[in-house]
C-alpha cells in the first residue's frame, strides 16, 4: 500500500532552535508502509519513496542528516471555508505544470477510531530509512493521536510520470482505495539509531 500525503511545516526548530526563512512551508510526499518487530514489539512505520518541499536548505539539511529522499520544488498550499466546509489544496509545480490534491470536508474533527483503515494510514510513530552499507536508521515521531473530518469529495490531478518512477504509474493513475483530511499537531522527531534487519 502506498500513500500520497500533502502537510504543512509550521514553527519548525532543530533542537529547539527555530529554522530561519523555514517557519512556514509545505511538504508533499510518496510514501508506503513497514512493520517491524524488536523484543515482543511490532512497530508499524513509513518509508518514504519521494518527498517535495519548496526550501533548497530544507532539503539538503534532512537528505544529509536523516538520509531522506527530498527535493526542491515550488509549491503552494491554500486553505478557506466555504459555508459548512473547509476547501484544502496542497500542489507543486514541475516541468511547467502545477499539480496536486484539493479536498472538502465537514468543518468538525473526529476522533479516528482504534482498529480502522484511517488509524492504521494516519497513526504512525516510527520512520525509516535506508542508510549507508545497507544499514537501517530508525526515528520515533512524537505526537498525540489526531482527529479527521469528514471527507466530502477529493481530486488528485498529478501527472505522475513527471514525478516518479515509470513502472509507479499504472499503479499511481488507479482508482484511489481511500482518503483522509486528517488534523495534524506539533510532532518532535527523536534522534535516530541504527537497527540491524534482517
Amino acid at each position: 500500500m502506498v500513500s500520497l500525503a500533502g502537510f504543512q511545516f509550521l514553527n519548525t526548530c532543530i533542537s529547539g532552535i527555530p529554522l530561519p526563512f523555514h517557519k512556514r512551508f509545505q511538504e508533499f510526499n510518496l510514501r508506503f508502509y513497514v512493520v517491524y518487530k524488536t523484543g515482543d514489539t511490532w512497530r508499524r512505520g513509513v518509508m518514504f519513496i519521494s518527498e517535495f518541499v519548496p526550501k533548497p536548505f530544507f532539503k539538503h539539511l534532512a537528505n544529509m542528516l536523516m538520509r531522506e529522499k527530498y527535493t526542491s520544488m515550488p509549491m503552494k498550499c491554500e486553505f478557506k471555508k466555504d459555508g459548512d466546509y473547509l476547501n484544502a489544496l496542497y500542489a507543486f509545480n514541475c516541468k511547467k505544470r502545477w499539480n496536486g490534491i484539493t479536498a472538502v470536508a465537514g468543518l468538525t474533527p473526529k476522533p479516528i477510531e482504534p482498529g480502522t483503515l484511517d488509524e492504521f494510514i494516519a497513526e504512525h510513530y516510527w520512520g525509516y530509512n535506508t542508510w549507508y552499507n545497507d544499514h537501517t536508521i530508525e526515528y520515533r515521531l512524537n505526537h498525540p493521536r489526531w482527529a479527521s473530518y469528514e471527507l466530502q469529495s477529493f481530486n488528485v490531478d498529478i501527472r505522475f510520470e513527471d514525478v516518479y518512477p515509470l513502472s509507479f504509474a499504472p499503479y499511481l493513475y488507479a482508482s484511489p482505495h481511500s482518503a483522509q483530511f486528517v488534523e495534524g499537531s506539533a510532532v518532535k522527531l527523536s534522534a535516530s539509531q541504527l537497527i540491524s534487519v534482517k
